[in-house]
């Protein structure tokens, strides 16, 4: 067993000068005031957990002390039977497996990066709840939906919306995902593999930009009727078919 404990905690027992001085004298009052020449009160630190208390008091510096090892090293603080407490980041913790600071330390380690994880999922799926919709579908979800898919397919007629081609079709958002692009009809169109790779990340419809044009065209695979996008200007290329894996010559 090896748990956190909830109900544990130290108490702190204040002793003034005077009570000091009434059941002792001033050669031990200054040897745990650390030889000041002021007298000061003494403040007594006790761990307990619920109703068990632990026989050692700890001063103010040693108390102190140990809440600076514990940031880094399992302190134990109690023993009672087979059960021991530990004191590990600001934390106290029970076990009776008879553990080591070590296996004390990787437990609680473990622990904490699995609640770490658990936290970020959380936080994760919060943050797509709470984006923006777009005519009822979150924007964050980028899968999209059959109804939308079928609508796009068909007013599409199947077909890429830049060069025609029916061979390695894509759904392809026209303002893209990245900038919150929605999953509705209308920002859905159909693209085939080559059309979609040359498109990239720009928000844009079916017909390829000015720039676009004026640098590179589309050819078509007289064997499978594949769309080829190729540069202008560079004379004859051999052209391998993505598609049928036809080759041919083709003037740029």
């Amino acid at each position: 067993m090896f748990k956190r404990e909830k109900k544990a905690g130290f108490t702190t027992r204040k002793v003034t000068v005077r009570e000091f001085l009434d059941t002792s004298n001033w050669t031990a009052w200054q040897k745990f005031t650390s030889r000041t020449t002021k007298p000061r009160d003494l403040h007594y630190y006790r761990f307990r957990s619920d109703k068990l208390f632990c026989d050692r008091e700890y001063l103010q510096d040693e108390y102190s002390q140990l809440a600076l090892d514990q940031r880094h090293t399992p302190i134990n603080l109690m023993l009672i039977g087979e059960k021991k407490w530990w004191w590990f980041h600001d934390a106290w913790y029970v076990e009776d497996e008879g553990l080591d600071p070590a296996q004390v330390k990787a437990l609680v380690i473990a622990a904490e990066e699995n609640r770490k994880r658990r936290l970020d999922r959380a936080m994760t799926i919060a943050a797509i709840a709470d984006r923006p919709k777009v005519d009822g579908i979150p924007v964050s979800d980028r899968q999209i939906p059959r109804e939308v898919r079928l609508a796009v397919w068909q007013r599409d007629r199947g077909r890429c919306a830049v060069c025609g081609s029916s061979h390695r079709l894509e759904f392809d958002h026209i303002v893209p995902f990245s900038l919150n692009g929605s999953n509705t009809e209308r920002n859905i169109q159909l693209l085939c593999e080559t059309c979609n790779r040359s498109k990239g990340n720009n928000i844009g419809f079916g017909a390829p930009s000015a720039q676009s044009s004026s640098t590179s065209h589309i050819i078509r695979c007289s064997r499978c009727g594949q769309g080829i996008r190729l540069p202008r200007g560079r004379g004859k290329l051999r052209v391998t078919c993505p598609q049928c894996s036809d080759k041919f010559i083709a003037t740029t």
